[in-house]
């Protein structure tokens, strides 16, 4: 079953609004009703407590010369008043006087008389609303006293009839002035919604550019803050990051093929060689293979550089533990002077200086620099590892002498396949890709790596958050 087209957003907020406004209308309407009928309640009676005090005066001007019989007719006339019904009954609930009008007075209630004890007291008064005949009444039932007793009762009545009336007016007032205030609500809302909802169609627009390829498509709204420019702010970053990543991508995929190309078309040529009758030749033969041997091995490390890159890229950190940095570049240095004897090798640093990283990744990331090291210090050269703690955080330094690195390529020497000699990266076999790695296994640790050069010496420096009894903090840049 195909289903119904959803409603615009800004008409979805429109109605999600409505409802809301209905709601809370509803709500003051229900309060402002019962609120205005207390009111005019109270009002009334407190017209019939004024009543009351009339025929409190009259009563003890009366009672002590005639019984309450012979001066129920006084006390009719006292407490009469526009729209006042009066009735007066004994203790016993016996009509004794009761006025001309209204015509439509209730009954005596006895209710009332029943809910005013002499335990409260002579004087005290119940108030009520009695309904007789369809109508509501306020009715004020006033117990008569005489010496501390009870002599009779007084019952004060009024027609809430116009209270009704009042509130009822009140309330298709309220109705019609809400019907008024919500159609209102939905004409202006819709557009203004709609208004509010631009940047997301900028957006809208935007995504559908960076689906189609545009990847320099950007929302750019002006400065706002609130959540709308938050969102565009944190939008435009992304799309940053993602032409940054697939501009990254392809430069790595040209870059790829560009240094796969070379080993492959010289093994290709190599092969087209051997096909034309060099292998013949046993000298030439073995020559050509051996030069084989060379690019196949290259394509090889090559591979394995790109496979080790791609894994760090796309899999999570290793849990880290406290390890002896000293310790490590002690043991790495030890190893790299019995490799090229003709290096001097040594080791500078405290004993022991404890880092938070994996062990596997910072060893390799060390083993990567004292390669770099060894393949580009002349014999006769020095190679020094150092490891310093400072400020809670461990630096390990790979020193080596030798011709520098030139001032423009150390800003480019991390990235991938980014060789600042030519020439000698192919001589060693390098295709520009074992610091790229050492930057990423560092960066993997919560750390920073760092490279200073100049005519005499050339030094690495990682930097990492030490571990161990030391204060855990994020490791700031690597300084000059």
């Amino acid at each position: 079953m195909k289903r119904p087209p959803a409603l615009p957003l800004r008409w979805q907020l429109t109605l999600w609004y409505l409802a809301l406004l209905t709601l809370l209308l509803i709500a003051l309407g229900v309060f402002l009703t019962l609120a205005l009928d207390s009111f005019l309640t109270t009002d009334t009676r407190g017209l019939l407590q004024a009543q009351v005090r009339l025929v409190d005066d009259t009563l003890r001007a009366e009672l002590p010369a005639s019984s309450l019989a012979g001066i129920a007719p006084d006390l009719v006339k006292a407490a009469n008043a526009p729209g006042v019904g009066v009735l007066v009954a004994a203790p016993n609930g016996t009509l004794l006087g009761k006025s001309n009008g209204p015509r439509d007075q209730p009954g005596f209630a006895r209710q009332l008389l029943r809910a005013s004890p002499s335990s409260r007291g002579p004087g005290r008064d119940s108030f009520g609303i009695v309904a007789s005949d369809g109508a509501r009444y306020a009715v004020l039932m006033h117990v008569l006293g005489d010496r501390g007793a009870d002599v009779g009762a007084v019952q004060l009545s009024a027609n809430l009839n116009r209270v009704d009336q009042t509130v009822r007016q009140f309330q298709l007032l309220f109705v019609a002035g809400g019907l008024a205030a919500l159609a209102l609500a939905g004409l202006i809302g819709g557009p203004i919604t709609g208004w509010g909802l631009r940047p997301l169609q900028k957006v809208a627009a935007t995504c559908s550019g960076l689906a189609a390829g545009d990847l320099s498509q950007r929302l750019r709204l002006p400065r706002r803050n609130d959540e709308i420019g938050t969102v565009a702010v944190a939008f435009d970053h992304m799309a940053d990051r993602l032409e940054a990543n697939f501009d990254a991508q392809r430069q790595f995929v040209a870059d790829a093929a560009h240094e796969l190309r070379t080993p492959l078309t010289a093994i290709s040529g190599y092969t087209d060689l051997l096909l034309r009758g060099a292998h013949d030749d046993g000298a030439t033969a073995n020559q050509v293979l051996r030069t084989m041997l060379t690019e196949e091995d290259r394509m090889g490390h090559l591979v394995d550089d790109l496979l080790a890159l791609a894994r760090l890229e796309a899999s999570a950190p290793p849990a880290h533990e406290d390890v002896d940095a000293a310790a490590l570049a002690s043991a790495l240095a030890r190893e790299a002077a019995l490799l090229t004897p003709s290096l001097r090798v040594d080791y500078d640093g405290p004993p022991s200086a404890i880092v938070h990283a994996a062990p596997d990744e910072l060893r390799q990331a060390l083993l990567n620099l004292a390669d770099n090291a060894r393949k580009y210090t002349p014999a006769g050269g020095h190679v020094t590892f150092r490891v310093a703690a400072q400020d809670g955080c461990v630096d390990m330094s790979v020193f080596n002498s030798g011709p520098g690195i030139p001032a423009e390529a150390l800003p480019h020497l991390f990235d991938r396949f980014y060789r600042a000699d030519v020439s000698r990266a192919r001589k060693t076999g390098g295709a520009g890709l074992g610091l790229a790695i050492t930057r990423a296994l560092i960066e993997r640790q919560g750390g920073d790596i760092a490279v200073i050069s100049d005519r005499l010496e050339t030094r690495f420096t990682i930097r990492l958050q030490a571990g161990g009894g030391h204060g855990r903090r994020a490791a700031g840049p690597v300084g000059g």
